[in-house]
């Protein structure tokens, strides 16, 4: 039984095809490498910008585009739900809830954003982008 369990060698002449496969692989693929460089694209900046707090302000913003309407929306939603609820306790409970948690995340994403401008007045770069 403990035979079976324990794992077998690899033996000599599958040792050797199995670097001649490795050795003709890379081969190839060394000869191709000038070829390859044919067709090499340059990737565009997608963010635009190069320092690391224009970066992070890049990120707050469109953090900021996205939270607010979906914030919003989830406002309106609870407000509904408030509106009918009928006074049934377990759907004033879940309005209570969509509203807490749609204001958090506007509070977060507005405390975010007020963070990154202190720091970037602390370090001396200002509203310009720069740390």
């Amino acid at each position: 039984m403990r035979d079976i369990l324990r794992p077998r060698p690899i033996s000599y002449g599958m040792h050797n095809f199995f670097l001649r496969i490795i050795k003709n692989a890379s081969g190839g693929l060394l000869f191709l490498m000038p070829a390859l460089g044919v067709f090499a694209q340059t990737i565009d900046n997608p963010i635009g910008s190069t320092s690391f707090c224009a970066i992070i302000d890049a990120f707050a913003t469109f953090a900021l585009q996205i939270v607010t309407p979906i914030s919003v929306i989830v406002i309106l939603y609870a407000g509904t739900r408030f509106m009918f609820s009928g006074g049934d306790v377990e759907k004033i409970k879940k309005a209570k809830r969509a509203l807490t948690w749609a204001v958090v995340g506007l509070a977060v994403v507005l405390t975010g954003r007020g963070v990154i401008f202190i720091v970037q007045e602390v370090l001396g770069g200002g509203s310009a982008g720069g740390c």
